[in-house]
């Protein structure tokens, strides 16, 4: 084992919790439907919470000692978890027995899609800030980065500061093999324990900054959810790097690459920071470039650096509590000092591509919508990329095969004209991943439908031209750039 591995899943099987909780209906749904009752603007309402799991059913006691942190008598637990023991929670360290006869679970429990994952207990049950090796749990940004990873089969995978371990859970799902890094010891027990829980034996922990435990190690998959927050601080591992600036994110984009084989993908979330008259994607985009990869950057946030600090200095679980306002002026003067004005958060995917010119895209997707997982989406886009950046010009996309994904719908606005219903407006949006809206008439359905990937553009644009009576030069010249949209929208990918 390579130096600053840790257990991992090794130990005592603890699957047999899972099949309690999922025989109990602690499900994901079930989880989530009581914490979306309970939330507020500063978290979830913890005495909502508890008036919510007072009834002493099976399902309560499991809840309020799982997701809430409260004793649970002995008795109680043992019926809950029945028939699984709780001397072999106790014994992994999972609960400890607290004076009169309770149980108290050290770590929260909570179910994202099917599988538990493990987090320490946050200020909305400790009533104080999170501690300096603090395990969170699924966040928005976990999800963002769950649904933007390509997954493929027999794969092996690396996940960068894996945290309570759900990124390399799910790719464990899919791969062969799975490698998850994190420098914080906690974090790395937390995730032991949930492998543990979900019966997963493929994921390998490993201890060590940035790329140090896989040296001279190369993967088919990376994911990455690292300490991005641009912070002055080190006080937080989930949360600082110690790095100046954004530099720690950019060394993590940089040195990707070296870790990928060929055809491999990189999804990474990371901030940076930049002027406001300055374009947004200008840092980013130096540090991929040049690297051997593909690249999409996507913008999902940007905040000013005051909402930014507030977020992170003043919020749920922040260190500034009352009237005291010096961490915050401390992160603001660091941001001057920086020469920053906004704090932009996104998504780096990379693919490792020795053949031909290698390309760099960039959108900021702040505004758009997301429809669930984005994998098949990005790959159609990065198919899409790849094959008119290799055309000598745009007329010879006429010769390309191009068929329709299956993955859109169309909405249409109908009026009353007449006495017959007419179509008003059109849009057409994807059904998974970004939805990338756009108006279409008659005509582009028309187009859309032709193209199964059986004729060439040409062929297709002949075809409606003939239908509409139009000229093929004239329609073919609007028609070109028209396609090349789609096709970046995924909406049309090479055949």
């Amino acid at each position: 084992m390579p130096n600053g591995a840790e257990k991992g899943n090794e130990g005592a099987d603890l699957s047999g919790l899972k099949t309690v909780l999922r025989d109990a209906d602690f499900t994901a749904e079930k989880v989530n439907s009581l914490i979306d009752r309970c939330k507020t603007n500063r978290g979830w309402d913890f005495p909502s919470m508890l008036c919510l799991t007072e009834d002493p059913r099976r399902l309560n006691r499991l809840l309020r000692l799982f997701v809430l942190g409260q004793p649970v008598a002995e008795a109680a637990a043992r019926d809950a978890l029945a028939p699984f023991p709780l001397e072999k929670l106790a014994a992994a360290g999972l609960v400890r027995a607290e004076p009169g006869g309770e149980v108290v679970s050290e770590f929260c429990i909570l179910p994202y899609e099917d599988i538990l994952n493990l987090r320490d207990f946050g200020a909305d049950w400790t009533g104080r800030p999170a501690e300096a090796d603090f395990v969170m749990g699924v966040s928005a940004s976990s999800i963002s980065l769950a649904l933007a990873t390509i997954r493929r089969q027999g794969e092996e995978v690396l996940d960068l500061g894996t945290g309570g371990g759900i990124q390399a859970m799910l790719a464990a799902q899919h791969a062969r093999r799975v490698v998850g890094t994190d420098i914080n010891p906690r974090a790395l027990a937390l995730a032991g324990l949930a492998l543990r829980i979900n019966g997963i034996a493929n994921v390998e922990l490993r201890r060590g900054s940035m790329y140090d435990p896989v040296a001279g190690e190369t993967f088919d998959l990376l994911v990455s959810q690292p300490p991005f927050v641009i912070s002055p601080d080190r006080v937080k591992l989930f949360r600082d790097s110690g790095f100046p600036g954004d530099t720690f994110c950019e060394q993590v984009l940089r040195k990707a690459p070296e870790h990928l084989r060929e055809g491999g993908w990189a999804s990474i979330l990371f901030s940076w920071g930049h002027r406001d008259d300055e374009h947004w994607a200008d840092r980013p985009r130096s540090w991929v470039e040049g690297s051997g990869c593909d690249a999409w950057i996507l913008r999902l946030r940007a905040d000013d650096v005051f909402s930014y600090a507030v977020q992170w200095v003043r919020g749920a679980g922040g260190e500034a509590e009352g009237a005291d306002l010096a961490p915050l002026k401390r992160w603001l003067a660091y941001y001057r000092e920086m020469g920053f004005e906004i704090i932009s958060t996104g998504a780096a995917v990379l693919r490792k591509r020795k053949a031909g010119r290698n390309w760099t895209r960039i959108d900021a997707l702040e505004k758009q919508d997301s429809r669930g997982h984005c994998g098949p989406q990005i790959q159609n886009v990065f198919a899409a990329e790849t094959l008119l950046w290799s055309l000598p010009g745009p007329e010879s996309l006429l010769e390309a095969r191009l068929r329709v994904t299956g993955e859109q719908e169309m909405q249409q606005t109908l009026t009353l004209e007449s006495g017959a219903w007419q179509v008003k407006t059109a849009q057409l949006s994807q059904r998974r991943g970004f939805a990338f809206p756009c108006r279409i008439d008659g005509m582009s359905a028309e187009f859309l439908s032709l193209c199964d990937g059986t004729r060439t553009l040409r062929a297709v644009i002949e075809s409606v031209a003939r239908k509409f009576s139009l000229d093929f030069q004239r329609l073919s010249g609007e028609a070109i750039p028209i396609t090349a949209r789609l096709m970046k929208s995924g909406y049309l990918v090479p055949a």
